[in-house]
């Protein structure tokens, strides 16, 4: 199994590692510090790198509020991100049993994960944080104080470099502010404490949805956490043999924790690219348009079938004769997203009655395979095999893109 948000955990975090740099520069004052160590450490001098560090964890003050305050949304847009992408990783795997009920289903969202944000969502969850979220939110000061622990450290390594090759105190505080701001330590606390927040949120779903084991996912690179994913699945209350109960497991982690369901169909399965399916229950304003939309949908050119040609429609899109496609083709499609300008229709007229029934039903399918139509893709066209109605009654009710099942010829 991929998780399915890892690409956008990375850009969250290089969204907030700007930030954490600010917060920083706001924290420690490289010209500051230059000068402070230079009247006790006077140039032709020398110190171990290892008397240097502690000085620096003595003697430099730095503000923590700025690197507080910046984890704060870091937090919550994480903790947010990981709510996302574990109920859908939950429902989705629960989806894949035989006879999933409606309420198992309807926990299934789909995401566009190359262009999610956390919106609104974030600074709600700050307002009456769950559990999870509070006792992140409570272990700042704590968290900040081993991420400065580091900093300290390395400044007072410089300090010490410095010091022994003579460098003075002016460009002293070039090098060490080059600590302070540097881009690639920022990218790498935030990146972890983004992880850190994703996977809080995500076991903490998953133990409200009683799930009873769990699984660690290693990322691509992570060869350290490698042990903990040997080790899967392990009970949600056990610890995995890093003696962690989830990622991250070490700076700059990006392991995640997924739900261990048992089911025959739920093996290699990608949750890369999908659609958020709240998008798919259409408020009662949207339907009413849509169904004004479909009454004035105009009746196929020639009665079909001996059947009521005011009862019929014709396709919004260019159709073509209906093509042969192999019985079994369902075990080839993977999910995707297609744009409702693009597609091709093998049906040229629809029943009015089965569209509105599907625009005043939309996103109550629970046919696991079946609750998205079926779409061939060859050469350049994107023919509709199954679920000309459903596909229909989506693009009625203003929608741009819609999940489909997708098989490439």
């Amino acid at each position: 199994m991929r998780w399915p948000a890892h690409g956008t955990a990375t850009r969250l975090a290089a969204k907030h590692a700007t930030k954490i740099r600010k917060a920083f520069k706001s924290a420690l004052d490289g010209e500051e510090i230059a000068a402070s160590f230079a009247q006790t450490h006077p140039a032709g001098g020398s110190v171990s790198p290892s008397l240097a560090r502690d000085w620096a964890q003595i003697h430099i003050n730095a503000a923590k509020k700025p690197l507080i305050e910046a984890l704060t949304p870091l937090y919550a847009d994480g903790y947010v991100l990981g709510e996302t992408a574990a109920t859908y990783v939950y429902a989705h795997l629960i989806g894949f049993k035989k006879s999933p009920t409606a309420q198992e289903m309807a926990r299934a969202s789909v995401v566009d994960w190359q262009t999610w944000t956390p919106g609104n969502k974030a600074a709600a969850a700050l307002l009456k944080p769950k559990n999870g979220l509070q006792s992140l939110l409570d272990s700042r000061a704590l968290t900040i104080d081993g991420i400065l622990s580091t900093k300290l450290d390395r400044i007072g390594t410089i300090l010490s470099q410095a010091l022994e090759v003579g460098v003075a105190p002016s460009q002293v505080s070039i090098l060490v502010d080059q600590v302070i701001n540097d881009p690639e330590r920022a990218m790498v606390i935030a990146q972890t404490e983004m992880s850190r927040a994703v996977s809080v949120a995500s076991r903490e779903l998953y133990q409200d949805s009683n799930v009873e084991q769990v699984e660690w996912l290693v990322a691509e690179g992570c060869a350290d956490c490698q042990e903990n994913a040997d080790a899967s699945p392990i009970g949600i209350d056990e610890e995995f043999p890093s003696g962690d109960t989830e990622p991250p497991a070490h700076p700059n982690c990006m392991c995640s924790l997924a739900p261990y369901i048992v089911s025959d169909n739920t093996d290699n399965i990608d949750l890369s690219v999908q659609p958020d399916l709240i998008k798919f229950v259409p408020s009662k304003l949207e339907v009413k348009r849509a169904l004004s939309r479909l009454k004035i949908l105009p009746n196929p050119p020639d009665n079909v079938e001996d059947i009521d040609i005011d009862k019929l429609v014709e396709v919004p899109w260019q159709s073509i004769d209906p093509i042969t496609v192999d019985p079994n083709i369902w075990d080839r499609a993977e999910l995707a997203l297609v744009n409702f300008p693009d597609l091709t229709a093998s049906d040229s007229w629809l029943r009015r009655k089965k569209l509105k029934a599907h625009i005043e039903a939309m996103g109550q399918a629970v046919t696991s395979y079946r609750a998205f139509g079926l779409v061939v893709q060859r050469g350049e066209q994107q023919i509709i095999i199954d679920g000309h109605h459903r596909l229909t009654a989506m693009w009625l009710l203003g929608m741009q893109q819609a999940p489909v099942w997708l098989v490439k010829e």
